[in-house]
């Protein structure tokens, strides 16, 4: 992910790291780490656990071609500040 902001640094999309709940706080070290706050991934990347996004599956499976994709920020972790800096 951080090649492609590097290539492409005017890109405005939403990221998400898909991976189980006993992950998260490996993704907001690595996402904190400086090589990826220079380049801003911590502000693209968000953190969706693989348990949240299978209630919601289940929750709008028979929805398919009628859900928009922003339905994902209601279950996606956002690290804006790494957490020893919100303290």
């Amino acid at each position: 992910m951080s090649d492609l902001l590097a290539e492409v640094p005017a890109l405005n999309i939403k990221l998400f790291i898909v991976a189980p709940k006993d992950r998260e706080q490996k993704v907001r070290e690595e996402l904190a780490r400086p090589t990826f706050r220079k380049i801003g991934l911590n502000e693209y990347c968000r953190f969706i656990s693989i348990s949240d996004l299978h209630a919601l599956l289940a929750k709008v499976g028979d929805l398919q071609g009628h859900i928009q994709p922003s339905i994902l920020d209601k279950i996606a972790v956002e690290f804006d500040e790494p957490e020893s800096l919100v303290e």
